[in-house]
């Protein structure tokens, strides 16, 4: 008997085709085998794939996937094991694809918690590494879950005592809030300019960005002591003496339409 599953947005449908009860199923950072055969659609626009073209035997390695598409099979792979097959059909924007994958076969490898410390580090490295890559081609969101990825494994060795696991944990960190400030989410880069700032409080980067997401919020005061922090670590910090003199002017103005309205207070 066939089984199915929905995904909450109702935008991924899999029935199981084929299914192997109790065995062994592919871990974080397996090289998978996968064949798919293309029923509905195509691998392209809303549906693109850097991992599948047109069907046949194809590699997956899990938790390196990087649009959309490749992440919702990945999802579907993790729950399967070897001679496994499930139709998956997925709807984005109004557009349907619909295949079936079946697992050929997948590496073996130890769970994230038995790797070393220097093995969690190239991993972060190489999250860190895609995740530029993709930012800089204006795969913003794409990048951004490369970084969370490098964040969740440094943060489980932050405790050691390693300067370039604290490093990496700062630059990441920076990019995460870089990228949702772009995305207008105030707060949550707010939270880990500070996570920064935290560990390192005259990182400048941090100070920049914090600046920026005050001065968003209103809070000039707040704004202007981090980009004279900046000044004071960096004297020729041009971008910040350049947004200083904008939050002063700013000040200046906001303390003289105050100055105009208590004056009407007490004519």
């Amino acid at each position: 008997m066939s089984l199915s599953w929905n995904c909450q947005s109702g935008s991924v449908h899999k029935d199981i085709i084929v299914h192997v009860k109790a065995a062994e199923k592919p871990k974080q950072y397996a090289t998978c085998v996968i064949d798919v055969v293309v029923i509905l659609g195509k691998f392209e626009g809303n549906f693109k794939s850097e991992i599948i073209t047109n069907g046949g035997n194809t590699n997956l390695k899990i938790n390196e996937c990087d649009t959309e598409l490749d992440r919702q099979i990945e999802k579907c792979v993790r729950t399967m094991s070897c001679t496994d097959k499930c139709q998956l059909t997925i709807t984005f924007f109004e557009s349907v694809v619909k295949f079936t994958i079946e697992l050929i076969s997948f590496t073996s490898e130890v769970d994230v918690f038995e790797l070393t410390l220097e093995q969690k580090l190239e991993l972060a490295k190489l999250h860190k590494f895609k995740g530029v890559e993709l930012f800089k081609i204006g795969r913003d969101l794409d990048s951004f879950l490369r970084f969370s990825k490098a964040v969740k494994l440094l943060i489980t060795v932050l405790d050691k005592e390693n300067e370039d696991v604290k490093q990496l944990y700062i630059t990441v960190c920076n990019n995460m809030s870089w990228c949702h400030l772009k995305k207008g989410h105030l707060t949550e880069s707010l939270t880990l300019s500070n996570k920064v700032l935290g560990i390192c409080p005259n990182n400048v980067k941090a100070l920049l960005r914090r600046a920026d997401v005050y001065d968003k919020l209103d809070d000039l005061e707040s704004a202007a002591n981090d980009l004279r922090q900046v000044i004071k670590l960096e004297t020729a910090n041009k971008i910040a003496r350049d947004k200083l003199i904008i939050i002063e002017h700013k000040l200046r103005v906001e303390n003289t339409k105050y100055i105009n309205v208590v004056k009407k207070m007490f004519r």
